[in-house]
């Protein structure tokens, strides 16, 4: 879960550093710092995250880690607030002195990565983060467990393939789904007195979704120990200097790298090049969820799939993890028939029983396994299971149904002081009025806005400040809509639900995916080229006075997948040729007359499922 923080706070940092560009003045080297930072510690939360249970060192890193990416968040957010309130004020750009107030990022998460280095090292001179994710590396993403449950015999494989006589360098691809121990396993083989015998030098790096090359390469260099440059030195260089360097630093020694945890095969073959092969003997272990990069990364690979464990190995697993003493005959009767319950509910899979089995290591008493078997439902989702900061981010919904009207009025009169919602969603409350209120303007963070049947009829001009809006529902039975013409400056805006009619401005919006309902002659007037990422539409209404439908606004829509047109009783359609640019199409429903269909509509519309 950590990782998953880390990468969205990671994703809101590249976005915020490209579009708001403009705001950033002195603060970019800030904002692009801790973007770095975060990036290093992505690099050992997957293994980390296996090991917390054993070390309350790493747990507690963890949990600083998660509080550090929800602040860079809050802090961005802060950020953009104070550049749209001064922008509104004052209408021009911040200078340098203003963003030197309380929302600049400089001084707040220095002195926050210091603090976790001082709880890390016990010295309070250090806020140099990097020094913390080495000590990390050497405690974390390479320590081993003193026995791997149920992988003896992918052990005893992958061993003979690194120790053979095989003198010419190939890959050990280690794949899974996450959870099933393949960083465990790697650990393991890394470890190995035979293995450390083998190879002149070793190094494990830690590769992740959103890899750097250049970071890949300087933290392998690191890894293997190669100091006759300075580290400083070493990260001026550009990726092709650093390439050059390992590859001429690895010359004549056989060598064994670690590459864990890789997405995709561009990862290693963007650093393949550095890795010669000698005829020495030399061997690279990856580990990856996909089958296709431990397929494909390598010519020279042999790939071995870890297998879910047998109930017989679950069981001792989480005895191991369980109790002191891990002679599952010593366990009380009672205790011992829950805990075989709740390894039944772990499906196999070693992290979770490693996860449960900590969680009851202190726990002797029968209605505390209890308790926590409750809470250990198998339900998907579960927010407690996922997010194991107890601080949560706070999350507030209100029941239009289960609250009286005046404490509902109350409510929608005050929403608009909630400046950093994400989600506003008033489906089915009827607002009392036609026009939205100016305020929604300030709400520059939505990312959704829900009006679905409120008897909201026009927008303000102040919705152009929800920049970031991605899905806009006006969605009401009984009037349509007409559209302003600050919508066209959303680009964003991914989804838009209604009924449209008038003169939609909605042809600059490229991002759009959906758009129901829009009005038939509406349609036909706009400029549907800029339009390309559409994936579902919705059409009604007369067409006209030609009374035919043609299709060929909708020839261009070539990601389109649904399409539903409903015209009126007089109206027709003309023939559906021009779809077969929309190849992708699954889902076609007409409502109104039509001559006939095509006898080859399987070659027109090859992907169809659906024709009503």
């Amino acid at each position: 879960m950590v990782d998953a923080v880390v990468s969205f706070a990671l994703n809101r940092l590249t976005d915020f550093l490209i579009d708001e560009a403009v705001f950033l003045g002195s603060v970019r080297q800030e904002v692009q710092w801790l973007k770095n930072e975060l990036e290093w510690m992505q690099c050992y939360i997957a293994s980390a995250e296996e090991k917390q249970d054993d070390n309350p060192i790493v747990r507690k890193w963890l949990s600083d880690i998660t509080e550090i990416a929800y602040d860079a968040e809050d802090v961005i957010d802060k950020f953009i607030l104070q550049v749209h309130d001064e922008e509104t004020k004052e209408r021009k750009q911040l200078d340098d002195q203003d963003t030197n107030k309380e929302t600049k990022p400089t001084g707040c998460f220095p002195s926050m990565f210091c603090c976790i280095n001082c709880r890390k090292k016990g010295e309070g001179n250090s806020s140099n983060a990097l020094a913390t994710l080495r000590q990390l590396r050497r405690t974390t993403s390479f320590s081993i467990e003193k026995k791997v449950v149920g992988h003896d015999d992918g052990t005893t494989r992958l061993l003979a393939k690194l120790l053979n006589q095989d003198r010419r360098r190939f890959v050990v691809s280690i794949y899974g789904m996450g959870g099933l121990g393949k960083t465990t396993l790697a650990g393991k083989l890394y470890h190995h007195l035979d293995v450390k015998g083998k190879f002149d030098c070793r190094a494990w790096v830690c590769v992740s979704q959103d890899y750097n090359t250049h970071d890949l390469l300087l933290r392998i260099i690191i890894s293997f120990g190669f100091t006759t440059k300075k580290t400083e030195e070493l990260q001026q260089m550009n990726e092709e200097g650093l390439e050059r360097y390992l590859h001429e630093s690895l010359q004549g020694r056989s060598y064994l790298l670690v590459a864990d945890d890789i997405w995709k095969k561009e990862a290693w073959l963007s650093i393949k090049r550095a890795f010669p092969d000698c005829n020495n003997g030399s061997r690279v272990i990856i580990t990856t969820r996909s089958q296709e990069v431990a397929e494909d990364s390598d010519k020279r690979t042999y790939v071995h799939k870890l297998r879910f464990l047998t109930f017989d190995e679950s069981w001792q697993l989480f005895c191991e993890k369980a109790f002191a003493n891990p002679n599952a005959n010593g366990v009380e009767e009672q205790l011992n028939t829950l805990g075989m319950e709740m390894v039944q509910k772990c499906e196999s899979l070693p992290l979770a029983l490693i996860v449960l089995g900590g969680h009851l290591s202190n726990k002797t008493q029968l209605a505390k396994w209890k308790a926590r078997e409750a809470l250990y439902s198998p339900k998907e989702n579960c927010l407690w299971l996922q997010q194991s900061n107890p601080s949560l981010r706070s999350l507030l919904s209100f029941d239009r149904y289960g609250f009286r009207w005046d404490i509902m009025k109350k409510i929608t009169d005050m929403y608009t002081e909630f400046r950093f919602l994400r989600v506003l969603n008033l489906d089915g409350y009827h607002l009392g009025y036609r026009t939205l209120s100016e305020r929604i303007g300030k709400l520059i963070h939505l990312m959704y806005l829900g009006l679905r049947e409120t008897g909201v009829q026009h927008l303000p001009q102040s919705i152009i400040n929800l920049r970031r809006l991605q899905t806009l529902d006006l969605f009401s039975k009984n009037s349509a809509f007409e559209l302003p013409y600050e919508i066209s400056m959303l680009q964003e805006l991914r989804h838009l639900f209604g009924n449209f009619n008038g003169n939609l401005k909605i042809d600059s919006l490229t991002k759009l995916q959906s758009l129901n309902y829009v009005y038939c002659l509406s349609w036909i007037s706009m400029n549907t080229e800029k339009l390309g990422n559409l994936r579902e539409l919705w059409i009604y209404g007369p067409v006209g006075t030609t009374k035919v439908f043609c299709f060929d606004s909708i020839a261009k829509l070539e990601r389109l997948e649904q399409l539903v047109v409903k015209l009126s009783i007089n109206d027709c359609f003309a023939p559906l040729q021009p779809l077969t640019h929309c190849s992708n199409l699954v889902d076609l429903r007409l409502y109104g007359k039509i001559e006939k269909l095509p006898e080859d509509i399987h070659n027109v519309l090859p992907n169809l499922e659906c024709l009503c």
